[in-house]
């Protein structure tokens, strides 16, 4: 049962991604009304598949032992995770690039620590 729990926490992180990744690449490019379209199509996406990975990531983490079984990574992980959320939010909102870039660039940064495990990128 945790393999499957941990597939598809993988599978919901990588579509949850995906979307993030169009949905900035809509906006950065300047086609605004195709960017406010998609959003308003994918609005679900962006309340529904946070909980389930937040579910899932929870899951696998208490089935691993819980904090103090995973390395400094997971922390960074998690802290970058909470941080990129909010900036997402308001580079949307106030339609802010800067802000926008910098929320993809740090969930495309945890994307690669958690599969790598280690902070630096060397």
């Amino acid at each position: 049962m945790s393999k499957i729990i941990l597939n598809a926490h993988i599978i919901i992180v990588s579509l949850y991604l995906l979307n993030y990744f169009i949905k900035s690449s809509l906006f950065l490019f300047g086609n605004k009304e195709a960017f406010r379209t998609y959003r308003k199509r994918t609005m679900w996406v962006e309340m529904v598949f946070p909980l389930l990975f937040i579910a899932t990531g929870l899951y696998n983490l208490f089935n691993m032992g819980g904090f103090s079984v995973v390395g400094g990574w997971f922390h960074m992980k998690l802290t970058l995770v909470l941080l990129s959320i909010p900036i997402g939010i308001v580079g949307m909102k106030k339609e802010n690039k800067l802000l926008v870039v910098l929320s993809l660039l740090i969930l495309l940064y945890v994307y690669v620590l958690a599969w790598t495990k280690k902070i630096g990128l060397v």
